[in-house]
């Protein structure tokens, strides 16, 4: 994960994943309820890394979980926004 400026100046997060099988990922951003803020990944995939951006727009300060499904594989990461 790493921070970096959109081109409209509002700061983003490039977030990287690597993918294993080819097949469908399916990435899911949570707030701490549980309530779903953003899905910025849903689609197939080949094997190889890949990142996408994630802005943190319309989002309070707090903590997210960032969950990552594909095939049997399941992996939740945390990502703490500090305004």
């Amino acid at each position: 994960c790493r921070q970096r400026l959109r081109a409209d100046g509002h700061p983003a997060m490039l977030i990287g994943y690597v993918v294993a099988k080819e097949g469908k990922v399916l990435i899911t951003v949570t707030d701490a309820t549980g309530a779903v803020v953003d899905i910025p990944v849903d689609r197939s995939h080949k094997p190889g890394r890949y990142s996408f951006d994630f802005s943190d727009r319309g989002l309070s300060a707090g903590t997210y979980l960032v969950t990552m499904k594909a095939g049997t594989f399941t992996e939740t990461r945390k990502i703490i926004l500090v305004r």
